[in-house]
């Protein structure tokens, strides 16, 4: 059985609002490059999304963002990871994570019924 890998897409501001309103699950790392954690954590992230075909990964480097926008999306710290299901933020959390409990939100956010 042949799989499709999906790379993560580097996002702003306004494709990462695009793809919170089209996709059905969109899991959106926040992070910079003098960020070590941030570093450690994008190949967890990487492994991640190859790993998960049917699902948007996508990373977006506050080091190029306003800090307005930061805070509009709760960001006080990076590495930061957001989880949209149907346009609805369902995970915020700040900090890196490992891999099966990376692995672990997306199943729930997959089992996430949004009314």
């Amino acid at each position: 059985m042949m799989s499709i890998s999906r790379q993560v897409e580097n996002v702003d501001l306004l494709r990462l609002e695009e793809l919170i309103n089209t996709q059905a699950i969109i899991v959106a790392d926040f992070w910079a490059p003098w960020c070590a954690p941030c570093l450690s954590f994008s190949e967890i992230f990487s492994q991640v999304a190859q790993e998960e075909p049917d699902i948007h990964f996508a990373k977006m480097n506050v080091s190029d963002a306003p800090p307005e926008v930061m805070e509009t999306l709760g960001i006080m710290s990076i590495p930061h990871l957001m989880i949209f299901k149907q346009g609805v933020a369902v995970f915020s959390e700040a900090g890196s994570m490992p891999y099966a409990v990376l692995k672990d939100l997306i199943q729930q956010s997959r089992d996430l019924v949004i009314s």
